[in-house]
């Protein structure tokens, strides 16, 4: 009945690790990079806990909200977040950012798996890819307009 995807990518952005980590860190303005993010509320007994409202479009015309947990653990060099959203879906997040190949560029990895009900998953894995390329070209793009 459930169903599991996985991807990895890779992007090269302007800015320091240390300035996308400290961006990692701050799940307010890090969460709200993905496109489909219009709320984002701090679960004030468990700072790193949030709740995150997405505005979806289902079959190209109707839209609708989601809401869903997300549970950050920060690292020295990134960020996890594991996601529980509706009818059974998880996501597993990685977030590793290195020095890239000069002094003024990073590379950010970035692996997800995603497990749900098996007919829901083309739908979930496009729109999670689709959504997290334009959360990197909009840090990228943010990175940019700071230097």
């Amino acid at each position: 009945m459930f169903s599991t995807q996985e991807y990895e990518t890779s992007k090269i952005v302007s800015g320091t690790p240390k300035r996308i980590v400290e961006i990692f860190h701050n799940p307010d303005e890090f969460f709200r990079l993905n496109p489909l993010v219009v709320s984002v509320c701090a679960d004030p007994t468990t700072p790193q806990s949030h709740t995150v409202v997405d505005k979806l479009t289902i079959l190209g015309y109707f839209k609708t909200t989601i809401s869903y947990t997300c549970a950050a653990r920060f690292l020295e060099d990134g960020i996890e977040v594991d996601v529980k959203a509706g009818m059974g879906t998880k996501t597993h997040n990685i977030f590793k950012v290195k020095q890239g190949p000069d002094e003024e560029t990073s590379e950010i990895y970035h692996r997800v798996v995603t497990t749900g009900l098996f007919f829901l998953m083309p739908y979930i894995g496009k729109t999670q890819r689709e959504a997290h390329e334009t959360l990197l070209d909009r840090l990228h793009l943010k990175l940019t307009n700071e230097n």
